[in-house]
């Protein structure tokens, strides 16, 4: 049977705390909800978990915080199969997302990194033997970004594929997206990058855009479609 490499994931750990209303309320406006539920999170995390679940080898490399949350964020990614040997612990509050969701479906979201933040160039140099040993790398921007475009200048040295979801979107330097080995822009996120409406244009020219600035492959993701 052939050797798997594992997939190593860098990026964030999250736990979401989510209340549910019949409206958003407005500012200095206390309403009564009409639920709560706390869910593990992150984009990074929520990748390595989905990966842990087909059933495939993952390692996680990232920050949770030494309190309560981070513990059970440990926990839920141990128990999707999700190999953490690579996920340090942080002094202070572990990534913390406080979610609102009116029955409408709006929601508004407030996003603290807390351990995220604190994820360096010098966490991606202390596990380079994970790197090295990697069939691909995904990464996300929830953490800082120098810290992603240390990891790319270290995967293109080790010829190790680095494949970047860029979600929240923000600028991106021309190294970064040429050591890139596929760029995974969902729909509004590819009108960023591409600096005009994607109404206009097929998925097909939408990519081709996207490629002309160094990247090796792009993934278009459309939503429901």
């Amino acid at each position: 049977m052939a050797i798997r490499k594992p997939i190593v994931v860098v990026g964030s750990i999250n736990i979401d705390l989510v209340a549910r209303a019949s409206r958003i309320p407005s500012v200095g406006e206390t309403i009564i909800g009409s639920g709560f539920q706390i869910h593990p999170g992150g984009k990074g995390a929520n990748q390595a978990v989905a990966i842990g679940r087909l059933g495939y080898p993952v390692r996680m490399i990232g920050r949770v915080g030494n309190d309560s949350f981070g513990s059970q964020l440990l926990g839920e990614l141990k128990s999707a199969g999700v190999d953490c040997e690579s996920v340090a612990v942080s002094a202070g509050s572990s990534g913390v997302a406080i979610i609102l969701v009116s029955d409408g479906g709006e929601n508004c979201i407030v996003v603290t990194p807390g351990a995220n933040a604190l994820l360096t160039p010098p966490d991606i140099d202390a596990n380079i033997a994970s790197i090295r040993s990697a069939g691909m790398v995904l990464a996300q921007l929830e953490t800082p970004i120098e810290t992603i475009e240390h990891l790319a200048k270290v995967c293109l040295r080790e010829r190790v594929p680095l494949m970047l979801d860029p979600a929240p979107a923000r600028p991106l330097s021309g190294p970064l997206l040429e050591a890139l080995e596929w760029f995974t822009p969902n729909e509004s996120e590819a009108e960023f990058y591409m600096e005009e409406a994607r109404t206009a244009l097929s998925p097909d020219q939408c990519a081709r855009r996207i490629l002309a600035k160094g990247c090796k492959g792009v993934v278009l993701k459309m939503g429901a479609r």
